[in-house]
């Protein structure tokens, strides 16, 4: 497991355990952060990628960007990441 999936997978047990505002922020960024290095693997994709696998990318990269939303203010570069991604 890579560094930022495990980074993601600890704070998301830590949140379900002890919702604090302090652990929802640490989610919220680690969730972008992970959503990153999405948006780092579609840009990295071979041109034959299918457009499903493409499409799931992009799904995966605006979920987690939305969930962070929802639990924490985004910085500008992680709001360009989603509408970027969005568009």
């Amino acid at each position: 497991m890579s560094k930022a999936r495990q980074n993601l997978y600890n704070y998301e047990a830590t949140y379900n355990f002890y919702p604090t505002s302090e652990n929802a922020s640490q989610l919220g960024h680690a969730l972008v952060d992970y959503a990153g290095i999405l948006s780092d693997t579609l840009e990295q994709l071979p041109a034959e990628s299918t457009p499903e696998v493409r499409l799931a990318l992009h799904a995966r990269i605006i979920s987690h960007c939305r969930r962070a939303r929802q639990l924490v203010r985004l910085y500008p570069w992680q709001e360009e990441l989603l509408v970027g991604t969005m568009i």
